[in-house]
Parts: C-alpha cells; structure tokens; sequence
C-alpha cells in the first residue's frame, strides 16, 4: 500500500520545490 502511495507523495514533494524554484527569482 505505501509503494503505490509513494509516487504521489514523491510528485507533491517536486511540485512543491518546482513552485518554489520557480517563485524564487
């Protein structure tokens, strides 16, 4: 259960430090 609920956390996780990568210029 918790390897198929890891790519969702892990794409949240990139989605969040992409915004803020992107927010931070």
């Amino acid at each position: 259960v918790y390897e198929k609920n890891y790519p969702k956390i892990l794409g949240k996780f990139l989605e969040k430090m992409i915004l803020i990568l992107y927010d931070d210029t």
